[in-house]
């Protein structure tokens, strides 16, 4: 694999051999411009891990694993909203219905609908 450029990037495994990470996007990586990365894996076993040199994480996580693991450049998103928070109260989105699809909404989390934003 060619060096990674500093960055954030996405894991993607398509084939699980260990029973350990599942499949889809498992984790995230940020590539920093000194050569070190960190690794934040997703799921059950969730964690972060610095690594001094990305390509010994490259190593062990993509090489390792000819054909199951790649990592795509991640795609930034408008806002970091975890599934299912409200960012504009302490409300699960579920718990309220959305009023519009059209905006402006009343909470920071688009279609929260929740009338207790300040």
């Amino acid at each position: 694999m060619k060096r990674l450029t500093p960055g954030m990037y996405d894991m993607i495994r398509t084939k699980d051999e260990t029973g350990v990470s599942g499949t889809g996007k498992v984790a995230q990586w940020a590539v920093f411009s000194d050569g070190s990365a960190a690794v934040r894996w997703f799921g059950e076993r969730a964690s972060t891990v610095a690594w001094q040199r990305v390509e010994d994480a490259i190593s062990i996580h993509i090489d390792a694993h000819p054909g199951c693991s790649r990592l795509d450049k991640h795609k930034p998103v408008e806002s970091c909203v975890l599934p299912g928070a409200c960012m504009g109260c302490d409300h699960e989105s579920s718990e309220h219905p959305m009023k519009s699809i059209e905006g402006p909404f009343p909470c920071s989390a688009a279609g929260c609908g929740c009338d207790n934003y300040k």
